[in-house]
């Protein structure tokens, strides 16, 4: 895994980033579209660095193809970086939704009624903790409150009102950064409730401090939204990354990773077309070289 340092911050995409979230653009969603390799991880972390160093709230999902990510995975993710203390309401409640204690409520919810079923645990009772939740067994009765869509979509509901009240509470005093990585691999359930619950937010103003960058492949880009057209004034759409010029192709190899055996035409007649799109090559090539080098010695 490449991790030497990357030789340029991507100027043209800080700036951006730094007007939007100064108020200098009416922009409140960025969307980074760009293939493998050119560096949209990369400059998600520089911008959660900068955010860091401005003591800026911010959140980072990172979504992979193996690791399915629903929507209480990503509040939970987000909470945990945006900070304990400003969502303490919303951890406890995920706690006691999830974790029952001497007497657990199932709620189960449909169109027309609202059932409300009270399960108290005594010396014949036990709790199981199992994958998904717990099992409360009851003599020849079990019950497994996770089971039931119904449940779920009770849970999210109430997890998701708590975690936007957080939310918008946090974005009254400064501006508040939520980051999502590999946006190609978010399930469509997840997509829809980052539209419908977060995106929504920027959109009706209700969190006007709120700033979301979205990042992705073109086979799934980020920005397709449903209905583009309510989204125009929120959304800025890069559909490719900046490239680097040779000098910073050639400050990378040679000053930043100590390349000093190569000279600066070297590296733009051999490295400079293949890199210049791509800091994942860089990295790869950076590294090898520097691990001959060792070798040597």
């Amino acid at each position: 895994m490449w991790h030497l340092p990357i030789a340029v911050n991507r100027n043209k995409e800080h700036i951006l980033f730094q007007q939007m979230l100064t108020g200098q653009k009416s922009h409140r969603i960025l969307s980074l579209c760009a293939e493998g390799g050119q560096g949209k991880s990369w400059l998600l972390d520089s911008f959660s660095h900068h955010c860091r160093q401005s003591n800026t709230p911010r959140g980072l999902v990172r979504f992979a193809s193996d690791q399915p990510t629903d929507p209480l995975d990503c509040m939970r993710n987000l909470a945990e970086h945006l900070g304990e203390t400003h969502f303490a309401e919303f951890h406890q409640l995920d706690y006691e939704l999830h974790h029952p204690q001497a007497v657990i409520n199932i709620a189960a919810h449909s169109v027309e009624t609202a059932v409300s079923i009270e399960a108290t645990v005594t010396e014949q009772s036990s709790i199981k903790q199992v994958a998904g939740g717990s099992i409360i067994s009851t003599g020849d009765i079990t019950v497994n409150p996770n089971q039931s869509p119904e449940h779920r979509a009770y849970v999210l509901r109430r997890l998701t009102k708590v975690f936007k009240q957080a939310l918008t509470t946090l974005a009254e005093s400064s501006p508040v950064v939520l980051l999502f990585d590999a946006f190609e691999h978010v399930p469509s359930t997840t997509a829809d409730w980052v539209q419908k619950e977060l995106l929504s937010l920027i959109r009706s103003a209700t969190v006007p401090n709120l700033v979301v960058v979205l990042a992705g492949r073109p086979k799934a880009h980020p920005s397709n939204l449903s209905n583009p057209h309510e989204w125009q004034g929120w959304l800025k759409e890069l559909k490719r990354l900046s490239p680097f010029t040779s000098e910073e192709v050639q400050l990378y190899f040679i000053e930043r990773c100590q390349l000093h055996h190569l000279d600066p035409e070297t590296v733009y007649k051999a490295y400079y077309e293949p890199c210049k799109n791509n800091p994942m090559l860089m990295g790869q090539l950076a590294e090898s070289w520097q691990v001959n080098e060792w070798n040597d010695l």
